[in-house]
């Protein structure tokens, strides 16, 4: 239900409001309208969740993702806060996909919808919880000004939450950078099931 009372905010999860009549931007109470993130959150609520993040300490990517092996693409975690994560990868000879002069600029998008799962995960780990498998549905817009990212590129991929329905549905706009010089831009859609299990079995999934 919508709050009403002015109250504090708690990072991930909780439906404490600062202001409005807001619902919760984590439970599953949102429905209609669908919670808008980013610019459009009360001052005093990213002051809140700010405060809160800015008090936990540093993850290493493998902490935050369910990846492993070969399939983790990303090197580190830079940066996060109430709406959006920054990760870094340099790219190697040893990439994943690399071939002679480096990797093609499509594996962009694997590298923003890691960093989007990267937001998730931080949400699992500080609820005590292991990282959750989520899923890509897709990108309705990817654009690389480059078609490859060179051997020895260092990129940086930041995502920002743009809307969010409940704990299911999320939209990312990303965005990926070397050396402050922009290479590639896109949104990226995913869902996080509540059973993956069942999903994987060809159950239907509310």
């Amino acid at each position: 239900a919508a709050r009403t009372q002015h109250q504090a905010y708690d990072l991930f999860g909780t439906r404490r409001l600062c202001m409005g009549s807001f619902q919760s931007l984590y439970g599953s109470t949102v429905r209609t309208p669908v919670a808008r993130a980013g610019t459009n959150l009360p001052e005093c609520m990213k002051q809140e969740i700010a405060h809160v993040m800015n008090s936990q300490p540093a993850y290493a990517i493998d902490a935050v993702l369910p990846h492993a092996g070969h399939m983790l693409l990303l090197d580190e975690l830079l940066d996060y806060g109430p709406d959006f994560t920054r990760t870094a990868v340099t790219i190697r000879k040893d990439s994943v996909l690399c071939d002679a002069t480096g990797v093609p600029s499509w594996v962009g998008l694997e590298y923003m919808a890691q960093t989007v799962g990267v937001y998730s995960g931080i949400e699992d780990v500080q609820r005590g919880e292991r990282p959750a498998i989520g899923l890509l549905l897709g990108s309705r817009s990817y654009r690389a000004s480059v078609p490859v990212f060179a051997i020895g590129a260092r990129l940086v991929i930041t995502a920002k939450l743009e809307l969010r329905d409940g704990n299911s549905l999320v939209v990312f706009s990303c965005d990926i950078e070397e050396e402050g010089v922009r290479r590639a831009v896109g949104d990226v859609k995913a869902y996080r099931p509540t059973d993956i299990d069942a999903l994987r079995a060809g159950s239907t999934i509310d």
